[in-house]
């Protein structure tokens, strides 16, 4: 069983791997990786601190008493990922269909 601090920093990795994957423009695996690790914060259930820290904050319209802060997964670099696998009708069945012919053949 992997301990709290573990598990923040597998998020912290997978952060990491959403920003290498959106900078080369594949936005289906980014998408993947940033739908994965909010599922993990949720099923989790991180504490809000940890929650800012990777997906930042927006304060709602009637409460601006607390500063917006961009977390590790940028709202705006998710969002044009999205859009793009949006237009270009991309699904999660399919990330899941090119993450399994990516795996090397196995030698004979």
């Amino acid at each position: 069983m992997l301990e709290y601090g573990q598990v923040v920093d597998g998020l912290k990795a997978r952060a990491e791997k959403f920003q290498k994957e959106y900078n080369q423009q594949d936005y289906l695996s980014a998408m993947w990786t940033y739908n994965h690790a909010l599922a993990i914060a949720v099923f989790m259930k991180l504490e809000e601190e940890d929650i800012k820290m990777l997906f930042g904050n927006r304060a709602y319209i009637d409460e601006q008493t607390e500063d917006v802060y961009e977390g590790l997964f940028s709202e705006s670099q998710v969002e044009r990922a999205r859009l793009w696998c949006i237009r270009n009708n991309k699904t999660r069945q399919e990330v899941v269909d090119t993450r399994y012919t990516r795996l090397p053949k196995a030698k004979k």
